[in-house]
């Protein structure tokens, strides 16, 4: 299968649905995802990340929604450049988390937007507060989804603070450091017949739908933040350590790893220790009645044998 078909997502924000082949963020230390926008997916994206972001809170994450283009704010959709507090008045004047998120009406995540105007991005995405910032987020079990332009220069320093990143666009990349592509499900990949949205991730799984929440931190390395044939969940998992049984509890009968090699040695070991037991009894006797003398020894034994 072609590098791209494997890394590439198909995604329908009204399906309802997680789409398949995305790993879920863990459950506990907080995940930040980066998703690089592309301009032509300028309109879509919000509503991408926004799905994203409820079927994940459905699954029991709490998700943040945080707007990072600071040049071209497009959070909450149709707002346009404003005025209100936001991302970069947390990063430039320690505004507080609390001030800065938005409570979203009838959505189960909040939204940081891009907030005040800022001369230059470049210095918001290498501010030193993102360090302190996502930390944060973190130490809450957050899942930041954080929306980035894909046409400008300077961002790579703050996606390289992300776990994972994403690549909202319509072309798929080649190579081992291009980002796993989402794409909308209604654009058609047959450019290639092998990057249809059918064959675009493997393995294949039923979605999983927003209201249910049960669950079963590239091409020579596995896909980040896509599936495994073993795995649905960054959450991490724990395998059952079987430890052998102790002699203590076997029964009568029941042998365990190494019984078999250890009885005969312990049954020789107490043969050996009967026998000389008995030689010493028989040495101590003969020494009593004489029968073994030692200069200098004189025994009761003996005494009464003489008389």
């Amino acid at each position: 299968m072609p590098e791209a078909s494997r890394r590439t997502i198909a995604l329908d924000p009204d399906a309802g649905t997680l789409p398949e082949g995305l790993l879920l963020p863990p459950e506990q230390g907080g995940e930040v995802v980066a998703f690089v926008v592309d301009p032509r997916l300028r309109e879509w994206a919000p509503s991408a990340v926004f799905s994203l972001a409820r079927g994940w809170s459905h699954r029991g994450r709490a998700c943040l929604v945080v707007d990072a283009d600071f040049g071209g704010p497009s959070l909450p959709p149709g707002s346009g450049v404003t005025s209100r507090e936001g991302l970069s008045d947390a990063l430039f004047y320690g505004a507080s988390v609390e001030r800065v998120t938005m409570d979203l009406p009838s959505q189960p995540f909040d939204l940081i937007p891009a907030g005040t105007v800022v001369p230059d991005a470049a210095q918001a995405w290498v501010h030193g507060a993102w360090t302190h910032l996502l930390a944060q987020f973190r130490s809450e079990d957050r899942v930041v989804l954080l929306l980035v332009p894909g046409n400008r220069e300077g961002v790579t320093p703050l996606l390289a603070r992300a776990d994972r990143v994403f690549r909202l666009g319509l072309d798929p990349a080649e190579g081992l450091e291009a980002y796993p592509l989402i794409h909308p499900a209604s654009h058609s990949l047959a450019a290639d017949p092998a990057l249809t949205p059918e064959s675009a991730v493997a393995p294949k799984a039923e979605p999983q739908p927003f209201g249910n929440v049960e669950e079963p931190r590239r091409s020579a390395r596995p896909v980040d933040g896509l599936t495994r044939a073993d795995q649905t969940s960054l959450a991490e998992k724990r395998t059952p350590v079987t430890r052998p049984l102790a002699p203590s509890s076997m029964t009568e009968g029941e042998t365990g790893p190494g019984t078999a090699g250890a009885s005969p040695r312990r049954r020789s070991l107490a043969s050996l220790l009967l026998v000389l037991l008995l030689l010493l009894l028989i040495l101590v006797g003969a020494l009593w009645l004489g029968w073994l003398e030692i200069p200098g020894l004189d025994l009761p034994g003996r005494t009464a044998l003489a008389e």
